[in-house]
């Protein structure tokens, strides 16, 4: 736990946190305390209160991956996957220091990108509000936080980000994706961005970019909080910084062939991944990015998730 000056010194720069926290090198905090400062934007609906769930909720104020990491986080995938396209998960790449759960990506001896992976020992059910305070890399690798099924067939992507881009580095890119595993098949889909300020930036099944994102921060330069309250099979909201930016539901975007949605519990993921278009397009992280320690590195400041009782 931090001493009282870094807990008054964490306050005075806390202040910002709803436009993002901007600075070069995190230091250490009371995290604990901090996400108290934010109520629960969304509503638990009903008669209903929401309820912290300890099991899925963590300040990373502690260092190294004692029992209380290990008592609600995997450090590699379930199965021992080893990633999508050139990532290759590594326990060796994810640790806490100063306050913060630290994801890197960094070239492997095989020519891959080791990449930090953490995923929650146990899944969660709606309805329920989950976010994380966080600063995405510089790298072209992604920055996420998201939720995946234990058949890996259903997906919510809270946010995937490519830190290095002008543009897109700028988008909380929100997604959800069912898909179907014998054989491999995408059965529906939906990804779209938002700015900062709320604004619409991006949909990822047509590729139409709406502004040029003059005055909106990068996403690498700070920290920003990102949620989203699932509320039933049928219904996400999602937050940026506490302001609501989508509503995914029947009624505009999500399909499903089955019927079934969102229908199982999920687990929480918080890592950084290389993905098969880019490799494809030739974007890839360069030997010398992977080894810069200010842009290789996703950190975490906090994960929260309430349960509607």
């Amino acid at each position: 736990m931090v001493n009282r000056r870094d807990l008054i010194k964490w306050s005075a720069v806390a202040l910002g946190a709803g436009a993002g926290l901007a600075g070069p090198a995190p230091a250490a905090h009371a995290a604990d305390l901090e996400w108290e400062q934010y109520p629960v934007p969304a509503a638990p609906g009903g008669n209903r209160s929401w309820q912290l769930l300890p099991s899925h909720s963590d300040d990373f104020n502690y260092t190294g991956k004692p029992q209380t990491f290990r008592g609600r986080w995997l450090d590699q995938h379930k199965d021992g996957w080893s990633g999508p396209a050139n990532s290759l998960y590594s326990a060796r790449h994810s640790w806490v220091a100063d306050g913060n759960l630290i994801v890197e990506g960094r070239r492997a001896p095989d020519g891959r990108v080791y990449c930090g992976y953490v995923t929650s020992r146990t899944p969660v059910e709606y309805p329920l509000y989950t976010e994380v305070l966080m600063r995405v890399s510089g790298l072209k690798l992604s920055s996420n936080f998201w939720l995946l099924s234990r058949d890996d067939v259903n997906e919510i992507d809270v946010i995937e980000c490519y830190g290095n881009e002008s543009l897109h580095g700028k988008h909380m890119n929100t997604a959800y994706h069912i898909f179907q595993r014998n054989p491999f098949t995408e059965l529906a889909r939906s990804q779209k961005g938002y700015f900062a300020d709320g604004s619409y930036g991006y949909n990822g099944e047509t590729g139409q970019v709406f502004g040029d994102g003059a005055g909106q921060p990068l996403l690498r330069n700070g920290f920003h909080r990102y949620g989203v309250h699932w509320i039933s099979a049928t219904e996400f909201d999602f937050y940026f910084n506490g302001r609501l930016v989508r509503r995914l539901n029947r009624s505009n975007d999500l399909r499903d062939p089955r019927s079934r949605f969102f229908d199982q519990p999920m687990h929480l993921i918080l890592n950084t991944e290389s993905h098969q278009w880019r490799v494809d397009r030739g974007i890839e992280p360069t030997d010398a990015e992977l080894a810069d320690p200010s842009i290789n590195n996703i950190y975490y400041r906090w994960v929260r998730t309430y349960q509607a009782v």
